[in-house]
């Protein structure tokens, strides 16, 4: 049986998405270590030190790390999320579509796209 595991994400043109644009531009200023503190955890202090913690482990392995993302890599998937978030009042429907399991993980902290009613609406169905 296949699943699904979606994180952080909503239909197309769901809601909050058309801010993505400014989202993506705004972060691209920030640091790495500020990119990862802001994208993957609470404002609060608590959080914030454990996230410090993980990032000081993530850059302390020098072996098997990943690549850097190209800017044509990243090109591509700017113009692909950029797409995705024009207004779609279909995407909750057409997501009903989906027959496999799903688990989906949002946060009230997500910076880019807020758990936001619709999608409580939508999983109630």
């Amino acid at each position: 049986m296949n699943k699904l595991i979606l994180v952080g994400t909503g239909p197309q043109g769901s809601e909050g998405l058309s801010e993505i644009g400014a989202k993506l531009t705004a972060a691209g200023k920030l640091s790495p270590k500020d990119q990862f503190l802001k994208f993957l955890f609470a404002p609060s202090d608590h959080s914030q030190q454990l996230g410090k913690a993980s990032f000081a482990r993530i850059q302390a392995k020098k072996e098997s790390r990943d690549l850097p993302i190209s800017q044509e890599a990243f090109a591509a998937e700017f113009t692909a999320v950029l797409g995705w978030a024009q207004p779609d009042p279909d995407g909750f429907q057409r997501a009903k579509a989906v027959k496999n399991p799903v688990l989906i993980v949002g946060s009230q902290y997500d910076f880019f796209i807020a758990v936001v009613q619709e999608a409580g609406d939508f999983l109630k169905n």
